[in-house]
């Protein structure tokens, strides 16, 4: 009978191997896809209210709420809010000028909130995707995980 090797093998190209997404990046998955379902449905509205909109920003940026104390940004406006504005950019496809180098905003296909959901979940997955494989191939690093 020959010895067991009980070594571990790396896991991270196993999850890059069959497309899973780590449980953190999933948790950013849910968190955005989520909230573009709400921003674009404006329900449930209880929710949507606790939002607001930069007025003068046409990069659907969101207002981080006021907080005074550090553990006031664990709650899920916060982060949530925190999570859009950091990764909405990359999601929207961009504007491009028009006639006379005016952009008007929504001109392009999926730049604005006429995206379809499943058009969101893609470009999203395959950003996170892109960040998990990012660095070396058998260890983890915090740029897996930055997005």
């Amino acid at each position: 009978m020959s010895p067991k090797n009980f070594c571990l093998e790396h896991t991270k190209p196993i999850f890059n191997e069959r497309k899973i997404l780590t449980v953190y990046n999933v948790y950013v998955h849910q968190t955005f896809v989520e909230l573009y379902k709400i921003f674009k449905s404006h329900s449930p509205v209880s929710i949507f209210n606790l939002f607001s909109f930069s007025v003068r920003d046409t990069n659907f940026h969101v207002y981080l709420p006021k907080v005074r104390l550090n553990i006031s940004k664990n709650n899920y406006v916060f982060k949530s809010s925190a999570l859009w504005n950091s990764l909405i950019g990359d999601i929207f496809e961009k504007d491009m000028p028009g006639d006379g180098g005016v952009i008007v905003r929504g001109s392009a296909k999926n730049s604005d909130f006429c995206a379809t959901i499943p058009f969101v979940k893609h470009r999203l997955k395959d950003m996170l995707f892109c960040c998990q494989k990012a660095g070396d191939s058998t260890i983890w690093e915090p740029p897996n995980f930055a997005c």
